[in-house]
């Protein structure tokens, strides 16, 4: 963890309305159509997707497609939005599968994150935030994830660094449960993901410039607005400087499914 320290916890945040996820929720009025992928993976031959559906706006372009009446979660990498026709028009990457899966593919693939976790797993979303509570664990980016096999539930892992120590996809971290989360004065919505990273921890999903705890990009859901009305704004909020990153864990991964 020393060496995670030094490495990883590069200008500490919460993505809000850019380089995390964007998520659509179809309904039976929901056009349904062929979306082409340029690098790879493999999605549903037609996927229905709400008109006016966008990507999270940052070059990542991740969006999650919740399909509840087909039981279909379509996740995308570098997704492309066509303000013309309303719809999402192609993408670099991406993959269907059921709903409710603990991975995008078990076998690895080209997904929507180098993890191949169900990209709409583990984001923290304004919901959250406003009830003060998060219930599920959460995942984050960082730099320089390293190479060699993933640990579960990862089933990919996609590393930059060569050097010794470094965390590779899937690894499991968890804040020290015998802190105090309230005793560091810390605004209210970072003592909320300190505790959760105590009950829950965080799972490593891709590589990022900077330490980054996935938030939802509510673009579909309300816009800015939905981070805004909490006292949040900007592309991504930072953790103050006495977060106790230095508190974290590293977990054994958990049983395999």
């Amino acid at each position: 963890m020393q060496t995670f320290l030094g490495y990883a916890v590069q200008n500490p945040n919460l993505t809000l309305n850019a380089w995390g996820v964007a998520l659509a929720n179809p309904t039976g009025s929901s056009p349904c159509y062929a979306v082409p992928l340029t690098d790879g993976g493999s999605i549903d031959p037609s996927v229905c997707i709400p008109l006016g559906t966008q990507p999270d706006p940052s070059d990542d372009g991740h969006l999650a497609v919740l399909d509840t009446t087909n039981g279909r979660e379509t996740d995308f990498w570098q997704a492309v939005y066509d303000p013309a026709s309303q719809r999402i028009v192609g993408a670099s990457s991406g993959v269907s599968f059921p709903l409710g899966s603990w991975t995008e593919c078990p076998g690895g693939c080209w997904g929507g994150d180098a993890a191949n976790f169900p990209l709409a797993d583990g984001l923290v979303t304004p919901a959250d935030i406003q009830a003060g509570v998060i219930d599920h664990p959460l995942v984050f980016s960082m730099p320089e994830v390293g190479t060699g096999a993933p640990r579960y539930p990862a089933s990919h892992n996609v590393g930059s660094s060569t050097l010794s120590g470094h965390l590779v996809d899937g690894t499991w971290l968890r804040m020290d449960p015998t802190l105090d989360c309230a005793a560091y004065g810390l605004p209210s919505w970072q003592v909320t993901i300190c505790v959760a990273l105590q009950q829950y921890g965080m799972f490593l999903r891709d590589t990022g410039g900077t330490l980054g705890i996935y938030g939802e990009t509510p673009i579909n859901q309300g816009g800015a607005a939905a981070w805004s009305a909490l006292g949040l704004s900007g592309e991504s909020a930072s953790f103050s400087s006495g977060f106790p990153w230095s508190s974290l864990e590293v977990l054994q991964a958990p049983a395999q499914q």
